[in-house]
């Protein structure tokens, strides 16, 4: 498996740049190092947009973490404090930060990747 290219990020990253969920769920990913049911399970209250933090509670052993938010002037893409915003802001529920799959559908990891390959497939970068 070979990783994106800062180039290739940036092209997934504006190819879902028209859904404030989407954005925000590729870019935390892909900045913190996150899999996809860490994703799925972020809430409101794990998003501090003031203080530009971030918790994420770990999987498989791992601990739970608390880190920066990058606010990127100039580069609206990678902007997570305004990204976070905006999905925050969208969000459906007072608690979720919107990135959440309701139990009936298929799993939130498959749904997660399903989304990044569409992106991807978008943004016109071949597949591996």
């Amino acid at each position: 498996m070979k990783a994106l290219s800062q180039d290739e990020i940036l092209k997934v990253l504006k190819a879902a740049s028209d859904s404030a969920r989407d954005l925000a769920m590729i870019l935390i990913a892909f900045r913190h190092g996150m899999r996809a049911s860490e994703v799925c399970g972020l809430e409101v209250k794990d998003v501090d947009i003031k203080n530009g933090e971030i918790t994420i509670r770990r999987l498989k052993g791992s601990l739970k973490t608390t880190q920066p938010l990058a606010d990127l002037q100039g580069q609206p893409l990678l902007s997570e404090k305004r990204v976070m915003r905006m999905a925050v802001r969208t969000g459906r529920s007072s608690k979720q930060v919107h990135f959440r799959v309701p139990e009936e559908r298929q799993s939130a990891s498959i749904t997660v990747l399903s989304n990044l390959r569409e992106r991807s497939r978008a943004s016109r970068i071949a597949e591996r």
